[in-house]
């Protein structure tokens, strides 16, 4: 499993670190606090699904439990949405 943004294409450089990565750990634990908080699976799903791209927009590298827990909140509202 890559944890690249992006399958990179011929001559393009991987996404380096950046200096923010403080900001960018700040920002994703305020997400999952308003997960935690929210007002139910879509209302974090989409939260967490504009975080990601954000990150993904400035070239960041998106963690893997960021993207699992993108995974596990769709899962959720499919469920949700099937009566489950």
């Amino acid at each position: 499993m890559s944890t690249l943004p992006h399958k990179l294409r011929a001559g393009e450089a991987m996404p380096k670190a950046r200096d923010d990565a403080p900001a960018d750990a700040e920002r994703i634990s305020t997400v999952i606090i308003d997960i935690e908080d929210g007002d139910g699976p879509r209302a974090a799903y989409a939260a967490l699904q504009a975080e990601i791209r954000r990150m993904r927009d400035r070239g960041s590298v998106v963690p893997a439990k960021l993207v699992s827990l993108e995974r596990r909140l769709f899962s959720a509202c499919c469920s949700e949405s099937q009566g489950r």
